[in-house]
């Protein structure tokens, strides 16, 4: 399930960067690519996802408001990769460690979403074991001699 639209990353970015970034002809016709903004905003869900399955459930009932902008700041780095550019700009590759770095506090449960619908169960600690009395001991011996 993809956690951005292409007119997410519209607003947030404007269409020029936008269609600037999609665009695969050659030379550049200046004409907007949905099918390579789709890629990129499931590439970076995909990621998302990855992140959010340790600590709940699939898919999100609803998306929360920081899981968009996550999103969009994957996919315009992951369109920025694409281009072929010798260097990506700072701010793009800020705002991508930024949001890798809120995804892995979410994951770690240093953060938390807003989402409704319950998280998955923590692994570990679930486990009891239960044995019967023990069959040889002092108690026991008492008293035998080999």
């Amino acid at each position: 399930m993809p956690y951005a639209t292409a007119n997410d990353l519209i607003e947030r970015y404007g269409e020029a960067e936008v269609t600037r970034l999609s665009d695969r002809a050659e030379p550049p016709a200046g004409v907007f690519d949905q099918a390579v903004v789709e890629a990129a905003i499931g590439d970076a869900s995909h990621t998302i996802d990855g992140y959010l399955s340790a600590r709940y459930a699939l898919p999100l009932a609803t998306v929360p408001p920081l899981v968009v902008v996550l999103a969009c700041q994957m996919a315009r780095y992951r369109l920025h990769q694409q281009t072929g550019a010798a260097e990506l700009p700072e701010a793009v590759q800020a705002d991508y460690r930024d949001a890798v770095r809120q995804l892995d506090a979410i994951g770690a449960g240093r953060m938390r979403l807003d989402v409704a619908g319950a998280e998955p169960p923590a692994s570990g600690g679930g486990l009891k074991v239960v044995s019967s009395p023990r069959v040889f001991g002092a108690a026991g011996l008492r008293g035998w001699v080999p």
